[in-house]
């Protein structure tokens, strides 16, 4: 599995420069995909609380990129 989320995260690895902000990109790829496994309903209701949750730990800029997930 862990193989299979670094493929899904692969064109997204020169966005991070930082360790911490490489800790981050896999956690919202676990999220992706942990949501996808969801129905709609429930899937929104999670990308909307973890977007509070990273917004008050990373700010409005990573929870817009964890919003962003679900276009």
């Amino acid at each position: 599995m862990s193989k299979t989320l670094l493929a899904f995260l692969d064109p997204h690895w020169e966005y991070p420069t930082a360790r911490d902000a490489s800790e981050r990109l896999v956690a919202v790829g676990a999220l992706a995909w942990n949501a996808a496994l969801f129905l709609p309903d429930r899937r929104q209701a999670l990308i909307d609380e973890t977007s509070r949750t990273i917004e008050e730990s990373a700010g409005k800029e990573g929870a817009e990129a964890c919003r962003a997930m679900d276009t």
